[in-house]
């Protein structure tokens, strides 16, 4: 039944999987063979849902990631569970699963780029930029990875010289051609942005903000 299951994984025939690899575990002779099923039925969890999340059904998808682990740790449920978090701004899950995914795939071109997305939403752009160029240089083809690795290090380069404030909530970076004054005044219409619209919704803005990149 275990080379059944494999058969049928490798055919993208999840549900069969899961049917073999259940038989198969409940009639493994020792532990050795019960870790390996176990193993092999995460995967097939984890990979069920991923097709669950590519057509939207997160819910689903979550309890499929979620049953992955039950049995054993996988990547494809560490990442479904991280982009699933991340999506929720919930940074602190994500970013738990989606490293968590690359103990398993190092070189997980998706992880790496949620990874760095995670960074940049809190004004780390050195830790994004590592990630970005991972994820570009596992999957050349990815032209939103070059891209953003491409605007992030012009972005780093132009703010290079900014001045920067750390305040509760945000880090700003201030072009130094801006008067004090009118810099104070901005980071007080952001805390006062902060207190109005509340905490969730504002930390979709990220948690750095630059002041003289654009003109109005």
């Amino acid at each position: 039944m275990l080379e059944q299951g494999i058969a049928s994984f490798e055919r993208r025939e999840y549900f069969e999987a899961i049917e073999s690899f259940e038989t198969a575990l409940a009639g493994a002779p020792d532990d050795e063979t019960r870790k390996v099923v176990k193993e092999h039925l995460g995967a097939a969890y984890g990979a069920l849902g991923a097709e669950s999340l590519e057509v939207g059904e997160y819910r689903q998808a979550e309890e499929l990631f979620r049953k992955g682990l039950e049995h054993a740790d996988n990547y494809f449920s560490r990442f479904g569970l991280g982009f699933i978090h991340f999506q929720r701004l919930e940074d602190v899950e994500a970013l738990t699963h989606l490293e968590a995914s690359l103990l398993h795939q190092p070189d997980f071109s998706g992880a790496h780029k949620l990874l760095a997305l995670l960074a940049y939403r809190r004004g780390d752009s050195e830790t994004a930029i590592a990630h970005i160029e991972k994820a570009a240089k596992a999957a050349p083809s990815d032209r939103e990875a070059s891209f953003l690795l491409e605007s992030w290090r012009r972005e780093r380069e132009l703010a290079s010289g900014f001045r920067e404030v750390e305040t509760k909530h945000f880090r700003v970076r201030i072009d130094p051609s801006i008067a004090w004054s009118v810099a104070d005044f901005l980071v007080g219409e952001l805390a006062a942005a902060w207190g109005v619209l509340g905490e969730r919704t504002c930390s979709i803005l990220g948690a750095s903000v630059v002041l003289g990149l654009y003109e109005a």
